[in-house]
């Protein structure tokens, strides 16, 4: 049996999430919401709790405050270690550094980890998957690995936006390529790693030594362990997405609604893994007599009075009378004036919509 007391986590949860464009507007992307009520954040966290990894510093950065008071009000805090580790600014002659890049923020946070822990687990905030780490962990000591990487077979056109490893016969590492124009596979990095500790903090410092501060896991640390040590992967087979674009977000909302069992398999775990209460914002949603939802998911503290397709809305959200909204994902507190339609969209949050909004499912229009 694995010892999970050993293995230390650092969860990356300072993404600026850019390419989200409005939806990260004024928070952090692990705290975008999915289905209008689990946060990207939830889905790394719980599969922590539930293999085991109660020793976990998150890595927070770009419009953390909201982060921060999440974790605060959730019970995540009274089952686990938790360390929430804000930016640090390092002074050299020459400039003030914060987190340059993934790798980065782990560097400055070496000292984090005690001298308890044997290996380190790194994860993302922004992934959507169920997983049990502690298999992970037990594949990583059985191959006595320096350092072991998850993987999952993508669709070979959106194979492009990953890490890419190709394998020889004998099933060992041929190649890696960080997202390369003309993928030879389709065997994508999830961007989740266990290193063996202190060879992890050596690297770092020689890579500090030769390249500087802007170190990436996927760009820089697997292609250096690539070749010079004992690096394993480990095949996943189950549901995962990266939430990287719009039109990822919005499929992946659409996926959900057309298999729930998703959010089921990384939820339902038990009572005691539950992360968002939300308690305070309880009242339902209403709906107008004149109202028609199907297959859809309306959030907390809604008005409904139109017709409502597949769709996700989100808390507090108002949808007058006469409006149509299909194949759609609409955030929190969003005001739909009555006569709109609104099809294969994403509405950020606070947006009122006065006019038509539609697109198509090979282009999301996003307001």
């Amino acid at each position: 049996m694995v010892e999970m007391d050993k293995l230390f986590c650092f969860l990356l949860a300072g993404g600026e999430g850019s390419r989200l464009k409005s939806l990260t507007k004024d928070t952090c992307k692990p705290m975008v919401k999915i289905c209008s009520y689990y946060h990207l954040i939830d889905f790394s966290l719980l599969n922590c709790l539930y293999s085991n990894v109660f020793n976990i510093a998150i890595i927070v950065q770009y419009e953390a405050i909201d982060l921060i008071k999440y974790l605060i009000e959730t019970n995540v805090a009274n089952m686990s270690n938790l360390y929430i580790v804000p930016p640090e600014t390092k002074f050299d002659q020459k400039e003030n550094i914060i987190y340059k890049n993934t790798a980065h923020s782990v560097y400055m946070n070496k000292n984090v980890v005690g001298d308890e822990f044997e290996d380190v687990l790194v994860l993302s905030a922004d992934h959507i998957y169920s997983m049990d780490y502690s298999k992970f962990y037990a594949d990583h000591k059985n191959n006595n690995a320096d350092l072991s990487v998850a993987y999952v077979d993508v669709p070979i056109e959106e194979a492009y936006r990953f890490g890419i490893f190709t394998f020889n016969e004998k099933g060992d590492i041929k190649s890696f390529d960080e997202k390369p124009k003309n993928p030879k596979s389709n065997h994508a990095s999830m961007g989740v790693y266990i290193f063996k500790k202190q060879l992890l903090f050596d690297v770092l410092d020689e890579l500090v030594e030769m390249i500087g501060y802007d170190l990436d896991f996927g760009g820089d640390i697997i292609p250096y362990y690539i070749g010079k040590y004992n690096v394993n992967t480990y095949k996943f087979d189950n549901y995962w997405k990266d939430l990287g674009t719009v039109q990822a977000f919005w499929q992946i909302n659409m996926g959900i609604l057309d298999h729930p069992e998703i959010i089921s398999e990384a939820f339902n775990y038990s009572e005691r893994f539950k992360i968002s209460q939300d308690s305070s914002d309880s009242f339902p949603p209403f709906f107008e007599e004149e109202s028609n939802v199907s297959s859809s998911i309306i959030g907390k503290k809604s008005y409904i009075g139109g017709k409502i397709t597949h769709s996700v809305i989100g808390n507090g959200v108002r949808i007058h009378k006469n409006v149509e909204i299909k194949n759609s994902v609409l955030m929190d507190n969003c005001i739909i004036k009555k006569g709109v339609t609104i099809k294969y969209a994403v509405i950020s949050q606070n947006n009122i919509i006065d006019k038509d909004v539609i697109g198509d499912k090979d282009n999301i229009i996003l307001i």
